[in-house]
């Protein structure tokens, strides 16, 4: 990895860019109460499709690395980009609630799941020395696409209207997640054990995993300290503004 260290900082500029495009789906809750007057569809009926994302999103995070071994990354967070996109783009086209739960739900949780934990293992890789510090970079950039998007997705539901601004998201999204893969390269897999604080350190296949009580451990941890966050951040605006009586802008 020495040799090709004037590289790997291409790699996390395709990463960060990659990731900004992936964290725009937290900007959800814009999209709510839009879909709620222009279709009449009961609200929380409507912020279902956010929990099913994020479900989809974590399922797919135990395929990916199967994915990545079969397809390679680039080619792997390239056909994520366009799926995600594709995904958001249909939305636009939706009349029914079981549709934006297939496409907004399902398939972009799903392409988002795969390209979010490929891209952010690779980059961790490329940088075993600074695990922390890339790490914080990655889910930095994640966090960011979400907040500059809040803007550019607001300002679309406001001028073309909600269905219009799936669109443009969409497009948007595509071209960011597909361009930043073409600077993203996979770091060497190096087969050698490590040793950390006296132990042995490897890799665990799925199951090998799930035969662990750490997994579970982590399961628990996750769902009760991450899930509560994730279900806030799906409702978030629609709190502010009804519960709380803010406008839309703030």
């Amino acid at each position: 990895m020495k040799t090709n260290s004037g590289n790997r900082w291409l790699v996390v500029l395709g990463t960060i860019i990659v990731q900004m495009g992936l964290g725009t789906i937290y900007t959800w809750s814009l999209f709510n109460q839009p879909l709620v007057d222009r279709f009449g569809w009961n609200l929380s009926s409507v912020a279902i499709t956010f929990s099913i994302t994020s479900f989809a999103l974590a399922f797919a995070t135990l395929f990916a690395g199967k994915l990545q071994d079969k397809w390679g990354l680039r080619r792997l967070i390239l056909c994520a980009g366009v799926v995600l996109g594709a995904g958001l783009m249909l939305s636009s086209q939706v009349t029914s609630l079981s549709l934006l739960y297939i496409l907004a739900g399902i398939v972009v949780g799903f392409a988002d799941g795969t390209a979010y934990i490929t891209s952010l293992s690779n980059l961790i890789k490329w940088f075993p020395e600074k695990k922390g510090l890339i790490s914080g970079i990655s889910v930095g950039a994640y966090g960011t696409g979400s907040l500059i998007f809040k803007y550019i997705n607001g300002s679309l539901i406001q001028s073309v209207g909600v269905s219009q601004a799936f669109l443009y998201w969409g497009m948007i999204v595509l071209i960011m997640i597909v361009g930043g893969s073409f600077l993203v390269r996979e770091a060497a897999v190096v087969n050698k054990p490590s040793v950390q604080n006296g132990v042995v350190q490897r890799d665990y296949t799925v199951k090998e995993m799930l035969r662990t009580k750490q997994a579970y451990l982590l399961f628990v941890m996750f769902f009760t300290a991450c899930m509560s966050g994730l279900y806030l951040i799906g409702v978030v605006k629609d709190i502010g503004v009804r519960m709380a009586g803010l406008d839309v802008a703030t």
